[in-house]
């Protein structure tokens, strides 16, 4: 249950590094411009997405009411300047990958590892459960420039001895 709280803050960190590449009026831009192939195209969205990004009233959305999925996606197609991970696009990260799509990767990665785990998967032993608090802790760390640092740890305090 605590990794899931810290999966929670991964999309906070997420939110912050994404609105530092899409400030408001560039996001309205990239999703004008983009809207057909959001809708039809080759990276083509969800239907619950589509309605998230273009709400019926015209307006443009804001990035808090945006999952990890939508954040990720944008980022990776239509973000500017985003070089390819350091083990590709889709595949975890190792350990000592540090590139801003690398901590991308990892939110994405730890998300779909719990949001899709069963009772029998979602038990991690002790070191494994250690090694993945970290990986994904230091990525919030970085995606968020430190400014989640004081919610890391005082999540850090339920976590059972």
């Amino acid at each position: 249950m605590v990794f899931q709280k810290l999966i929670g803050i991964s999309r906070d960190a997420l939110q912050i590094y994404f609105d530092g590449k899409f400030p408001k009026e560039d996001l309205e831009n990239v999703l004008k411009t983009n809207e057909n192939d959001m809708k039809n195209g080759r990276y083509k969205l969800g239907k619950n997405e589509i309605s998230i990004l273009f709400p019926d009233d015209g307006s443009c959305p804001l990035s808090s009411t945006f999952d990890i999925t939508i954040l990720y996606k944008l980022l990776r197609n239509y973000g500017e300047d985003m070089p390819k991970p350091s083990q590709g696009w889709g595949k975890k990260p190792h350990i000592g990958d540090k590139k801003e799509t690398d901590d991308l990767e990892r939110v994405r990665y730890y998300r779909n590892m719990f949001c899709h785990a069963t009772p029998e998967t979602s038990i991690m032993e002790k070191d494994d459960f250690e090694l993945s608090w970290m990986d994904l802790s230091k990525a919030i760390m970085r995606l968020s420039n430190g400014t989640l640092t004081a919610k890391i740890n005082e999540l850090e305090k339920e976590i059972p001895t």
